[in-house]
């Protein structure tokens, strides 16, 4: 699951996901702060509007992952053929995307980017794009990364 691929399809299962059950979900902190940095990805954080626990079993199942129960109601899961990488699921902190951002420690992982612009993401870590356009960055973390 490290390489843009294996990425690309996992976060299409989860937006699939996701989208059966009327959420959404924002790739969110440190996974774009190191792909604007050129840094491999092994962990990526999603916000998701609902409780991820029943998202991450679906998508466990699909993958096939581990579940894991983490503090403040994170779930992560661990690709069985990938220990080193994993996926964390967890709630929006407070009732927007703009508010869960506004709770965050730094600039540079206060941003988001929608699951539905994952390709952006993606396509960023395989060297197609150079540019992520739907980035929501409300406190320039993009500019405090480079």
């Amino acid at each position: 699951m490290a390489n843009a691929a294996n990425w690309h399809a996992v976060l299409e299962k989860l937006t699939r996901v996701l989208a059966k059950t009327g959420n959404e979900g924002w790739l969110v902190g440190g996974c774009l702060r190191d792909a604007l940095l050129s840094l491999p990805i092994a962990d990526v954080d999603v916000a998701v509007t609902s409780a991820p626990l029943a998202a991450a079993e679906r998508l466990a199942r699909l993958l096939p992952a581990s579940v894991a129960r983490l503090g403040h109601d994170t779930i992560r899961l661990v690709p069985r053929r990938a220990p080193d990488v994993h996926l964390d699921l967890t709630p929006l902190q407070g009732s927007s995307i703009a508010d869960d951002l506004a709770r965050r420690d730094f600039t540079v992982n206060a941003m988001a980017l929608p699951l539905i612009s994952r390709d952006e993401w993606t396509g960023l870590l395989d060297g197609q794009r150079e540019d992520m356009p739907d980035l929501l960055d409300p406190f320039g973390g993009r500019g405090d990364v480079m």
